[in-house]
């Protein structure tokens, strides 16, 4: 991987970050819901070249799953109009986040396959792999944190040689 690519994906990662931390900074939720599920594309596309045919389908297909998992009588509606319908818009950004973590654990299995749970692996072991995964998660967050608050540009170009 490139320099300027590292520094695209730092872009993505910051970017995610800054529109789950204050969201009312990137308009209303649905903008906030749009944005984010088009950055997870963007950073598995830019991670995982040989994604980019199945990229949209994959990302769509594991968010209706989630949805359907985390709200009783999901429908195609975006998030934050079923979320707002219960009176629930609160839990939007919180709810993404979830969905951005687990977006992220599942690439990290897919690129380092020896954090994959499987349900046949002993109890010690899923525990070891998800300590793995959440210190992963942890710190990827935590570089993008600083990169999401700082207000000075990003140089995307490729270094000179």
């Amino acid at each position: 991987m490139s320099p300027g690519e590292s520094a695209l994906i730092e872009f993505v990662e910051a970017r995610i970050e800054s529109m789950l931390a204050r969201p009312e900074s990137w308009g209303g939720p649905r903008s906030v819901e749009e944005g984010v599920l088009q950055l997870l594309e963007v950073r598995r596309v830019l991670v995982e070249p040989s994604s980019k045919d199945r990229v949209t389908r994959d990302n769509m297909r594991a968010f209706a799953r989630f949805v359907q998992r985390n709200l009783e009588g999901a429908t195609p509606e975006p998030l934050a109009h079923q979320l707002e319908q219960r009176d629930r818009g609160g839990e939007h950004a919180g709810l993404l986040r979830r969905f951005v973590d687990e977006d992220l654990a599942r690439h990290v299995a897919t690129v380092a396959p020896e954090v994959a749970i499987s349900p046949s692996d002993p109890i010690d072991e899923q525990v070891r792999k998800r300590e793995r995964v959440q210190a992963i998660l942890g710190a990827s967050r935590a570089s993008a944190a600083p990169r999401a608050a700082r207000r000075t540009p990003l140089d995307l170009r490729e270094p000179r040689t």
